[in-house]
């Protein structure tokens, strides 16, 4: 088979049945304007790359954050005024050097794992 008309055949598949992710129980990332529960006083944020430290240190000082701790898979636990999670997150987004910035969500899963060890655990 051609390959354009495998390529073709593929992602008509994949529209037809819809997206994998959430069918295997993941979710998408709560939209940033809504309610959703969130770790009171927190924020992440991860600055684009090349962003010298003392950049990044200015743009948290000026939204009233301090850094708490960085995550190994790269955003930033910043602490900061309780209740005003969405509107510092807003406020970082708004600078060039960021390149996201959110509450800290918090994240339940829906559907046990089909891992046969999960009740190991």
């Amino acid at each position: 088979m051609p390959r354009i008309t495998m390529g073709v055949l593929v992602v008509g598949l994949i529209l037809a049945l819809g997206n994998p992710g959430i069918a295997a129980g993941q979710v998408a990332p709560p939209d940033p304007t809504t309610d959703a529960p969130h770790e009171e006083g927190t924020v992440l944020v991860r600055f684009r790359v090349g962003t010298p430290a003392s950049d990044e240190d200015d743009v948290v000082r000026r939204a009233g954050g301090t850094r708490v701790r960085a995550l190994r898979s790269g955003p930033i636990v910043l602490r900061v005024q309780a209740g005003r999670e969405r509107e510092t997150s807003a406020e970082l987004r708004r600078n060039r050097q960021v390149a996201y910035a959110e509450p800290n969500y918090i994240w339940r899963t829906t559907v046990d794992p089909n891992d046969s060890s999960y009740g190991l655990l």
